[in-house]
């Protein structure tokens, strides 16, 4: 519970745009962090175009949003660069469900490419890995 009330707490210092006074960004992020940094963001809405974009940071939000296309997962990340919403395809959020994602928790979303499904339509790919507040990094 501790994590949660840190997420709101830099929630409301983004919204404010006053900045954090404390880095979100480990060493062991640095990789990561240096791929989302090549991820293409149109607004607070992450679409990643080349294998290996990533999006890291905390989670702020994770819940169902009513779209054009009916019900969809969102998750909310706050990154460096301020909040950004990723809509979940099924391979992410079957991601998102194995690593019982949760607000707080620290995570990474890795674009992994493009498969034709059996039907020959396109299927974005990604990996999620999550550090939850006991420290152990789980991921698919």
């Amino acid at each position: 519970m501790p994590k949660r009330g840190k997420a709101k707490r830099l929630a409301e210092k983004a919204r404010k745009g006053s900045g954090r006074t404390e880095p979100l960004v480990t060493g062991s992020d640095a990789a990561l962090v240096a791929a989302a940094g090549k991820a293409q963001v149109s607004g607070s809405i992450w679409k990643p175009e080349v294998e290996g974009d990533t999006l890291v940071g905390d989670v702020l939000k994770i819940g169902k949003e009513k779209g054009r296309y009916g019900e969809q997962t969102v998750v909310v990340v706050l990154t460096d660069g301020g909040a950004v919403t990723a809509y979940a395809n099924a391979p992410m959020e079957r991601g998102l469900e194995e690593n019982q994602v949760k607000v707080g928790d620290r995570i990474a979303i890795q674009y992994k490419g493009s498969v034709r499904t059996g039907k020959g339509r396109p299927c974005r790919l990604f990996a999620v890995v999550t550090s939850k507040a006991e420290g152990k990094a789980r991921g698919r």
